[in-house]
């Protein structure tokens, strides 16, 4: 059974609650009848932290001090932006904004990535619109009508702009026709990477102001989007943030894809709908539970994506899914196979210690949002690392027997009768 000791120090990274935290690990290991997977996890992650510090920064991370390696790593990162402005985006250091944006934006386009996804129909989005008009963007581009609108603008862009150009109380009566769409109303297409020209930038401007970047997504319509912004603050670091970012939200949308294929075909009705709405709304996690933690639909995503044999057994998903639908992979692997400069992050986005009573993360996603903004030591961001070890920690311990057989069974039922699996 689990001594408690390692357990202890990544529920510290993941400020998980204890005793939780190892009681749910002792739990995992009755169910799973793996013991110490915990203990060796743990033991990974510091050897990998070590030697990458060690190899990269040239220094030690058990005698530096957090802020060195965190400088060190900083320092990295500049250069690693650098490198791949120049090298791969063919732009001089003195590029402007949109010129990085389009250069970055194309660079995806031309990447290997899932694209594929479930999504709702051009014809029911356009329904939805019509049945609540967007005043104000109406106001904005000059439209006396909906029709005209919709006529003349891209759909992709009126619905990216819905959520910042729209009040509260707008929002809220249009979102609630979420609530009645069914699964017929959804087809199969592929993931739109768009660029909202700047004239939308008077209603994405404090968007890009709290977020600190400029890229977002549409769940419900397969869409990533950049905006375009004139705000020359956002271009220190712009390469590196931009480009994970852009990864990252292919694979998120993605796997609601997945989720919303899978659920369209064990709801009917308007029971899709309602799922749709929440999802969409409130993104709930699954009644699956590890040390008081919710474990996200993304967990089974991310196991079955890492089994080279996944493919071998589409009738485990049949008819609700097909293998294809299960790839998986983070924004750092994704673009160290065709930067290869960046290959120097695989697997790490999961590897962390405490410093200073903080996590200090390898995880790609953190790092260069933390440079672009110019985060202080004190103030440098770990959400994707923790997200990536939560799911890493379930992902080991729970076998393709349990997955296929209780994850995927309670995730049918997920919300219609709700269930805990006795972890």
């Amino acid at each position: 059974m689990n001594s408690g000791g390692s357990g202890n120090e990544l529920a510290e990274l993941l400020n998980a609650k204890q005793p939780l935290f190892d009681l749910g690990i002792e739990d995992l290991e009755e169910i799973t009848k793996k013991e110490g997977l915990d203990q060796k996890l743990d033991l990974e992650i510091k050897k990998k932290f070590a030697q990458f510090v060690n190899r990269e920064l040239g220094i030690s991370s058990e005698e530096s001090r957090g802020e060195v390696i965190y400088k060190g790593l900083m320092e990295l990162i500049w250069r690693q932006n650098d490198l791949v402005l120049d090298k791969y985006l063919k732009l001089e250091k003195n590029a402007n904004l949109d010129e990085i944006i389009s250069a970055s934006v194309s660079f995806v386009e031309k990447m290997k990535l899932t694209r594929t996804v479930f999504r709702l129909k051009d014809s029911k989005a356009k329904e939805l619109i019509k049945k609540n008009p967007p005043k104000n963007i109406m106001d904005l581009l000059g439209y006396k009508n909906v029709s005209e609108l919709l006529k003349n603008e891209r759909l992709e862009e009126i619905y990216g702009a819905l959520r910042f150009a729209e009040g509260d109380a707008w929002l809220e009566e249009f979102n609630a026709q979420y609530k009645r769409l069914k699964a017929s109303d959804f087809t199969t297409s592929e993931i739109h990477l768009i660029k909202m020209p700047i004239r939308w930038a008077p209603l994405t401007k404090k968007f890009i102001e709290k977020k600190k970047h400029n890229v977002t997504h549409l769940k419900e319509l397969g869409v990533v989007l950049v905006l375009e912004t004139e705000d020359e603050s956002l271009r220190h670091g712009l390469v590196l943030k931009v480009l994970p970012l852009l990864v990252h939200y292919f694979y998120e949308v993605h796997l609601y894809s997945t989720f919303f294929k899978f659920r369209a075909k064990t709801l009917r009705g308007e029971a899709f709908g309602g799922l749709l709405s929440e999802t969409i709304i409130a993104d709930p996690k699954t009644n699956l539970e590890l040390g008081g933690e919710h474990i996200h639909w993304r967990v089974i995503q991310r196991y079955f994506g890492k089994l080279e044999d996944a493919d071998k057994h589409p009738e485990i998903f049949e008819p609700h899914l097909q293998p294809e639908d299960l790839h998986w992979d983070n924004a750092q692997n994704a673009l160290a196979k065709v930067i290869p400069e960046l290959s120097i992050w695989e697997d790490l986005d999961y590897v962390g210690i405490m410093k200073d009573g903080l996590p200090l993360s390898l995880n790609l996603m953190d790092l260069t949002l933390s440079f672009a903004n110019k985060n202080r030591y004190k103030e440098h961001l770990f959400y994707h690392f923790r997200e990536s070890l939560w799911n890493e920690i379930f992902g080991r311990y729970m076998g393709r027997m349990n997955l296929e057989h209780e994850l995927l069974a309670k995730l049918d039922n997920n919300l219609v009768k709700p269930e805990k699996l006795s972890l």
